[in-house]
């Protein structure tokens, strides 16, 4: 049994075994959270992952710089703009990972259990009405 997606951030799953152990995930929304896996791992030359961008300014440069439209993005980002063909870009730069989701899952563990608990006693509640 599956409680979907909520607020926190955290699938809480229900195991069906002797013991009845109720395990949780603590997951990043990959749909509402596109730069997620960036921040984690981190890019250009400070990566922990391979490159995976395809235009050739990307290639050229070995991974270690990209193009931003800043009309794609929500807040103001803190690299160099160009203007390319009328269209303005951020020149990207690689950021250091930050390791936020492995902090979620083990720095705030026992709060994660408690979001778990109470979760599962309003998942409870209302399969009992």
């Amino acid at each position: 049994m599956k409680s979907g997606h909520n607020e926190e951030g955290i699938l809480i799953e229900m195991i069906e075994t002797p013991t009845m152990q109720s395990k949780g995930r603590v997951y990043t929304d990959k749909d509402k959270f596109s730069w997620a896996m960036f921040e984690h791992f981190g890019t250009g030359d400070y990566r922990e992952l391979p490159a995976i961008g395809t235009t050739e300014h990307f290639k050229n440069t070995g991974g270690s710089q990209w193009f931003i439209p800043v009309s794609k993005v929500e807040k103001k980002l803190g690299y160099p703009i160009i203007e390319i063909q009328g269209m303005q870009f951020y020149i990207a730069h690689g950021v250091h990972s930050n390791h936020f989701m492995r902090d979620a899952e083990f720095k705030t563990r026992q709060e994660n259990r408690e979001i778990i608990a109470k979760k599962l006693g309003e998942m409870f509640k209302e399969v009992c009405k």
